[in-house]
């Protein structure tokens, strides 16, 4: 069945996918709306059971049509705000198990979700002034949704760190009380994870008042909804957050960490192991594969051409 800019597939073993087909798939108000049409029919359909969306061609989806928010009154970005939610929420709570195909470019808003694990990727609200309500809405759904355990991953100013975080590993966690009492040991005895040091004063806290254990308060800068996310689910949901410290620019490699440490503890995708050195010394090493995105190759745009400068 075609819409506009989607198409829907059925198959006979009740699986249903959804191809994004409209050039870069940028999400306008009519490319939302095209969304809920879809939704809506397969919805009414209740042969099917799973749902899969791809995108067609050399993106996956490029997020927001910034330009053409630019052009919209202030009444259009609110009802495309609301729009835009509430087909966020459909997708979260459609009942269905549900996978994303990511098969090019990728604007990290919503990534993928399955019948185990959601996985939402945020770099920041979606329009100005909506944070607090984007907040209330997730943990609303969270809670409705009955989550087992909550995990925020993110990133810290490191332009901000105290004294006593400048050597060290660069990794640190925080745990609700329900965290604190399934993992909290093996968090510092077998992984040998730190705790994130709480602060007493703001915006820097004098040497005598860092790193205290009692009182103070949580301080992520950069770190977006993260604090105020894990404060709202503090103490009705087990979670937790796990952030690594991070300065501008390229940073694959805090990336590439804080994934490792993650899989060590929940064990998302499987380790593969190697032996190294000779007969003599020889030892087994684990790793894991993971799949890079192309993106991440331009975090500074397009290479340019060097034969300019010849």
């Amino acid at each position: 069945m075609d819409y506009n800019g989607i198409r829907l597939q059925t198959d006979t073993d009740g699986i249903a996918v959804v191809i994004m087909c409209n050039g870069d798939n940028k999400f306008t108000m009519d490319f939302v709306r095209t969304w809920h049409q879809v939704l809506d029919d397969i919805e009414k359909n209740e042969d099917i059971t799973g749902l899969i969306t791809i995108g067609e061609g050399r993106a996956f989806s490029t997020g927001l049509d910034i330009n053409w928010l630019k052009t919209q009154s202030p009444t259009t970005l609110d009802e495309y705000h609301d729009e835009l939610h509430k087909l966020y929420k459909r997708l979260m709570s459609l009942g269905l198990t549900t996978v994303a195909v990511i098969n090019g470019f990728i604007c990290r808003n919503l990534s993928y979700l399955h019948s185990r694990i959601s996985d939402i990727e945020m770099m920041h609200c979606i329009l100005q002034g909506k944070r607090g309500l984007f907040r209330k809405w997730l943990v609303q759904w969270i809670k409705e949704n009955q989550f087992s355990r909550v995990v925020i991953a993110t990133s810290s100013s490191a332009e901000e760190r105290l004294d006593t975080q400048l050597q060290g590993p660069q990794f640190r966690f925080v745990a609700s009380p329900q965290i604190e009492k399934m993992f909290g040991d093996m968090f510092r005895n077998f992984y040998e994870w730190e705790e994130l040091e709480k602060r007493q004063s703001f915006p820097a806290p004098s040497m005598l008042e860092a790193g205290e254990d009692q009182g103070g308060e949580l301080y992520i800068p950069g770190g977006g909804v993260a604090k105020t996310l894990f404060e709202d689910l503090y103490e009705d949901v087990p979670t937790a957050i796990c952030l690594m410290f991070c300065a501008e620019g390229d940073n694959v490699v805090e990336a590439v960490e804080l994934a490792n440490r993650l899989n060590r503890w929940l064990g998302l995708i499987l380790f593969h192991s190697r032996s190294i050195g000779g007969a003599d010394e020889e030892a087994v090493v684990k790793y894991t594969k993971w799949k890079i995105p192309v993106s991440w190759k331009l975090f500074y745009g397009s290479k340019f051409d060097q034969t300019l400068y010849h």
